[in-house]
């Protein structure tokens, strides 16, 4: 984490949470994004005072599953952001934004294809019109 930290990172991702990742992230004073997929999951993490909270693998996952993880967020006092992220797509995103998610991380499906600054803007693109007229915004 410090080697992220020196290298000006304001802040890091990580697949899943545990209690050593969040030691680690508060020690070096950036705040970590940890990957949840069960309501225990998220539950342990607020328990341990987590600020914000990624939804992942999202494509993976029913959407009543995420939509179940954000309103139970969204109930609990400590208020924490919420991240979906892992398969946003054009055709998935503003229904994420409408089941109540903070905000949407979006990268590149490149298991098959060469990515390419041009592929990825495309993508990103795609996400951003579908989003239009969302109860979220965009930033």
């Amino acid at each position: 984490m410090l080697f992220a930290k020196d290298l000006g990172a304001s802040f890091v991702s990580s697949v899943k949470l545990n209690q050593e990742i969040l030691r680690a992230s508060r020690d070096c004073g950036v705040p970590i994004l940890g990957g949840i997929e069960s309501l225990s999951e998220l539950q342990d993490a607020l328990n341990l005072g987590v600020e914000n909270i990624k939804i992942y693998p999202a494509h993976s996952m029913r959407d009543d599953s995420v939509k179940s993880l954000i309103e139970e967020a969204s109930r609990n006092t400590n208020r924490c952001s919420i991240i979906v992220a892992g398969g946003v797509s054009k055709t998935n995103a503003k229904s994420y934004l409408d089941m109540g998610a903070d905000g949407l991380a979006v990268g590149y499906d490149c298991k098959n294809v060469i990515l390419s600054p041009f592929a990825l803007l495309e993508s990103l693109a795609g996400v951003v019109q579908a989003c239009r007229g969302s109860k979220a915004s965009l930033q």
